[in-house]
């Protein structure tokens, strides 16, 4: 029987193992919203391998992030997209490994989605692989998480400072989703508009 699809947290270079031909989509999100997201994750997940240091010693982010701990806040769309993942050492992903991880986005996936535009993502993903049926409703949605400006400007800044090259990726990636809405023609917006009110009653249907 033929793989349909693998979804997850998955280092590029899972084709390679396949007995068929495949094809690459993501979602990237915001990195700092990210990191922040995680965090809050952490904090409601006990069997979480970090939810000792989170969640029973209450250890802030500040003092997450200069544990070399959690390799999944050190870059992670960048050591996802480029496939090293966790060949290199946390905090030491170069701009050698953005520019791997880019060349991946630009030539290797057929969509390149953003999670911050959930809706359209869909619309192109639908439209790409021959899907029927994309409505959704919301599932997992934190509890715990404090807003954007509760955080203080140090932690803030170790955010963006563990996740530079996530940050350089996700600029290109929203390059890249514009591009792939132009393409798309005029009637996207209406198409997206009217996906949005179709699938406002789905939710409720429940």
């Amino acid at each position: 029987m033929a793989i349909e699809l693998f979804r997850g947290h998955m280092p590029f270079g899972l084709h390679t193992y396949l007995p068929q031909e495949s094809s690459y989509f993501t979602l990237l999100r915001d990195p700092v919203e990210r990191v922040l997201s995680y965090y809050h994750f952490i904090q409601r997940t006990p069997d979480h391998y970090l939810y000792h240091l989170v969640g029973e010693q209450k250890m802030s982010l500040k003092d997450l992030l200069t544990t070399s701990e959690p390799i999944m806040m050190n870059d992670a769309q960048v050591r996802l997209i480029s496939g090293v993942w966790a060949d290199v050492r946390y905090g030491e992903v170069t701009e050698a490994v953005l520019a791997a991880a880019i060349h991946k986005l630009r030539r290797a996936f057929t969509v390149v989605g953003l999670a911050e535009q959930f809706d359209a993502t869909l619309l192109l993903l639908q439209q790409t692989y021959g899907w029927e049926n994309v409505f959704y409703r919301r599932e997992n949605v934190g509890y715990n998480r404090l807003a954007h400006e509760q955080y203080d400007p140090e932690t803030l800044a170790l955010v963006r400072h563990y996740n530079q090259q996530d940050m350089a990726l996700y600029a290109e990636a929203k390059a890249l989703f514009a591009q792939q809405l132009r393409q798309q023609g005029i009637t996207f917006s209406a198409r997206l508009a009217w996906f949005r009110l179709l699938n406002w009653f789905y939710q409720r249907g429940r």
